[in-house]
């Protein structure tokens, strides 16, 4: 989800700068935002089983 978000409504004329710019936002995720995702899937899973397995809305995801 955070490469999506960052990655949201840019154009590619090419497979390679499409690749480039992945790779150049992924370099960017910083530890800290992996272990404020990790932190929240308990949490998550738990609004997940309360819902049926239904979507679930969250800040982060």
């Amino acid at each position: 989800m955070i490469l999506k978000k960052r990655l949201r409504g840019r154009k590619w004329s090419t497979v390679a700068q499409f690749k480039a710019d992945i790779l150049a936002e992924w370099d960017k995720i910083t530890i800290a935002q992996i272990r404020r995702r990790i932190r929240e899937m308990p949490d998550r899973c738990l609004k997940v089983q309360a819902s049926g397995g239904e979507r679930i809305k969250s800040t982060l995801w």
